[in-house]
């Protein structure tokens, strides 16, 4: 799990277009927190990690076990922006719940990533587990009394579908007919789906561009 306090767009080294709707989404999450939950490998260190450098990283990150928290300061316009990573916690089902829920009710925003691809392939045990996942944050927000966090479902590795690179739309049908996805966005406040890639910078443009379109 990752948790980033939000501050101002950046500038930073990689495609163009990337960085152009990163900086546009961080500046619709100015001064805001998001809290970024899924299981172990479904690329939530990956998704960070391009948000902070603008370009995918070339190798992914598996976090096995809790990691301190980091601060990183980016310059934009002559101002330095600092953001904050409190702990980055790996997807242990059950270990980190409690650390979940702490994080998801002091958030403005929540996404939970999940593996796409094993959604739309049908994998039981996927399914299984982000059922398990979403029915936790359907009693969290529905226990809470105060503000509650925006929750945007994040589908991962939708490029490992065999059929993703000439048929987006039929990959997205599929995530969003599974019965855990179609409830789940009805039982988190009619909570948005977003399914794609973070695999290139080509495809993270995309899906950056459509996390922001959800979101704002």
């Amino acid at each position: 799990m990752i948790i980033v306090a939000a501050a101002v767009a950046f500038s930073a080294v990689g495609a163009a277009g990337l960085v152009l709707a990163i900086n546009r989404l961080l500046r619709f999450l100015a001064n805001k927190k998001l809290t970024i939950l899924g299981a172990q490998r479904v690329g939530k260190t990956t998704l960070f990690q391009t948000l902070r450098d603008g370009k995918p990283p070339k190798r992914s990150k598996y976090t096995v076990d809790p990691e301190p928290g980091m601060e990183f300061t980016l310059r934009l316009k002559g101002k330095d922006v600092r953001f904050a990573i409190p702990k980055d916690m790996p997807g242990h089902d059950g270990v980190a719940f409690p650390t979940w829920r702490a994080a998801f009710e002091s958030s403005d925003q929540v996404w939970y990533l999940f593996r796409a691809d094993l959604i739309a392939s049908g994998d039981v045990a996927t399914i299984q587990l982000v059922t398990s996942h979403l029915t936790l944050l359907k009693v969290w927000l529905k226990s809470m009394s105060g503000p509650k966090p925006s929750v945007l479902l994040v589908g991962t590795f939708a490029d490992q579908v065999s059929d993703y690179s000439h048929s987006h739309e039929d990959v997205l049908k599929r995530v969003a007919d599974c019965a855990p996805i179609k409830a789940g966005q009805v039982q988190l406040n009619n909570a948005e789906l977003v399914v794609g890639s973070l695999a290139n910078a080509r495809m993270a443009t995309t899906m950056v561009k459509t996390i922001e379109r959800a979101i704002s």
